[in-house]
């Protein structure tokens, strides 16, 4: 009779094809990771000028200790912590803000990146960057032609709420989506967090700056 192997070389086994596996993904990551992050790079530009449609260049900074820190980098990567990309139009003049941020969705986190005019505290655009909702219901928040809309001219105070569809009577209102309200509110929630924590490190910034701003008094 044909002796089974022991036990020792079963976990062996084991041990040796989970570390080469280990070894095979990480290099496999490795490789792909600059590709990876120049796509996503990609795709918050182009976002960037969805979003701020008066917008022909931006700028970029990182949020450090709650103010804005201009950030360059010589091979184009973007920041790895919290950005805001200021919008700069035709004549070299800022026209708003942009946003990126990120909450809780129904199946998974939602990343998303907002316009933003703090002299009139008005949204001028929103697009979802990364999203893995249901299906025909929960992504409707990025492929939802009215939804999306909602954005284009959206003021944040005194806050932003949520209302069924076709309902909207004010210009703080989000028509949610039927089907989908736990994603649309997710998104509504990700928009009020930001400008609670980003609108004052904006406006302490436009102040530094010289850039008019309404709350300043300019």
């Amino acid at each position: 009779m044909k002796k089974e192997p022991g036990s020792f070389i079963l976990i062996f086994a084991l041990a040796f094809t989970a570390l080469c596996s280990g070894v095979f993904l990480s290099v496999v990551y490795a490789g792909t990771k600059p590709m990876i992050q120049a796509n996503q790079a990609a795709a918050i530009r182009k976002a960037i000028f969805q979003v701020l449609p008066e917008a022909t260049s931006f700028e970029i900074y990182e949020v450090k200790e709650g103010k804005m820190v201009h950030y360059e980098d010589p091979e184009g990567k973007m920041p790895d912590g919290q950005a805001i990309y200021r919008g700069m139009g035709k004549d070299n003049t800022p026209v708003g803000y942009a946003v990126p941020n990120k909450g809780a969705g129904f199946q998974d986190d939602i990343k998303l990146i907002f316009g933003y005019q703090p002299q009139i505290e008005t949204i001028v655009g929103m697009r979802v960057l990364e999203s893995r909702e249901t299906p025909g219901l929960g992504d409707k928040i990025e492929k939802d032609a009215d939804f999306v809309a909602n954005f284009d001219q959206l003021v944040v105070k005194p806050t932003v709420v949520a209302n069924k569809k076709g309902k909207r009577t004010e210009l703080n209102q989000v028509d949610t989506i039927s089907g989908a309200t736990i994603s649309s509110m997710a998104v509504i929630k990700i928009i009020n967090n930001s400008i609670t924590d980003f609108g004052p490190v904006i406006h302490d910034f436009m102040e530094s700056d010289g850039e008019k701003d309404t709350k300043g008094g300019e």
